[in-house]
């Protein structure tokens, strides 16, 4: 049974191929999943003066990787987004940061967010974690398999919420690669036995290639090009990693395959997240 979703730029809609199949079945479609599909990768504008004045309230972009932001139309007061945070690393009157928890994880796989009374709200993973944690695999599932979305998002819905803000317009860029302008996730999951094909166009600029995965209950396992890159377990988990260049090169076909051990309602999930440039 294929179960594939492909959420990419428009642009990459014509030149990064991915195909879905089950078996030696005929590809099937991969679907949009929401109007705006481009993840197109931008600095928040407070990064240029970040690198003019070395700092602004504190916010550690040399820690920060992946991260996802918005900017409030309005002012906010710290003490209204305290409560959302799990932990709290530093907080005054002009901004706090620290760790929030997205619904359905571990503390494992906390956000970092940074809040500032400006309006700004960004959330972020660390500059040592893969790009394929973004994922967020639960809400993947407990939608029907129809929305793939990032707990970066998860994090931001968390901590706007107590100030009445409901997160629009949201961007995301990569601190540590601040020439990539593309992220693409492709995601699929089966009951079964499933596998997705990629193709990367040897012209763009590839600066992180991560693989994502997840199980709902038993026994299931991710494998590259015939190559086992996890198995798990048990339970509800998640893992992540990256690829070199030599496992996942340009210019050619890579098979991922997604495997679920026939156990009646469970599932298991594999994806791929690309951070690159687009000449």
């Amino acid at each position: 049974m294929s179960h594939a979703l492909l959420r990419r730029s428009v642009f990459a809609v014509l030149a990064l191929f991915v195909a879905f199949a089950v078996g030696s079945a005929a590809p099937a479609a991969s679907i949009p999943v929401r109007s705006n599909n481009e993840l197109v990768l931008t600095p928040p504008s407070f990064v240029a003066v970040v690198q003019a004045q070395e700092a602004v309230d504190g916010f550690p972009q040399d820690e920060a990787g992946i991260s996802a932001y918005f900017r409030a139309p309005f002012s906010i007061t710290i003490a209204s987004v305290r409560p959302a945070f799990r932990t709290v690393e530093y907080e005054d009157s002009n901004y706090i940061i620290g760790s929030v928890a997205v619904p359905d994880y571990p503390e494992s796989e906390d956000v970092h967010v940074y809040v500032h009374r400006d309006g700004w709200f960004l959330a972020y993973y660390l500059a040592g974690d893969s790009s394929g944690k973004i994922i967020d695999w639960r809400l993947y599932h407990n939608t029907g398999h129809t929305a793939l979305s990032t707990k970066l998002e998860s994090a931001l819905s968390v901590v706007a919420l107590p100030v009445g803000v409901t997160p629009s317009g949201i961007s995301f860029y990569d601190f540590r690669y601040p020439n990539a302008n593309r992220l693409i996730m492709i995601a699929d999951w089966t009951d079964d036995t499933d596998t997705f094909q990629v193709n990367l166009p040897s012209d763009f600029g590839y600066f992180e290639r991560s693989w994502s995965f997840g199980t709902s209950q038993h026994t299931a396992k991710l494998k590259l090009n015939g190559q086992q890159l996890v198995e798990a377990c048990c339970g509800w988990q998640t893992r992540q990693g990256t690829l070199t260049a030599l496992q996942l090169p340009p210019a050619q076909s890579h098979t991922f395959e997604v495997i679920d051990h026939y156990y009646s309602g469970t599932a298991a999930f594999g994806g791929l997240v690309l951070i690159y440039r687009v000449p």
